[in-house]
């Protein structure tokens, strides 16, 4: 049985991208699977309910990227009637490095 699991990432940033290939690229060697890719902006419904598991992917801006959040809202009627009850769910997340401790002399 092939295992279909969806990368669904906010492409807007540049370390998302890819983390979320490198999420796909891991998929099939340790399991029976098959990764798609896709961007917020690609996926569709039927994507979603395709899928056996579901990663998904946003930059750090103080959580979720409010485009990620409105397409899983539009989609609310999936949540509330349990159609994606028993999919594995995991999330990644990156963002720029912590700026560096400046030392200065007076």
């Amino acid at each position: 049985m092939t295992i279909h699991v969806l990368v669904l990432y906010d492409s807007r940033g540049r370390l998302i991208g890819p983390l979320a290939q490198g999420m796909a690229e891991g998929v099939a060697p340790r399991t029976a699977g098959r990764a798609v890719l896709r961007t917020v902006y690609e996926a569709s419904r039927q994507d979603l309910d395709r899928c056996d598991a579901l990663v998904l992917g946003s930059p750090n801006w103080s959580g979720v990227t409010g485009k990620l959040k409105l397409w899983l809202d539009s989609l609310g009627d999936l949540w509330e009637d349990a159609s994606l009850a028993g999919k594995v769910g995991a999330a990644f997340a990156g963002g720029p490095p912590a700026p560096r401790a400046s030392s200065s002399r007076c």
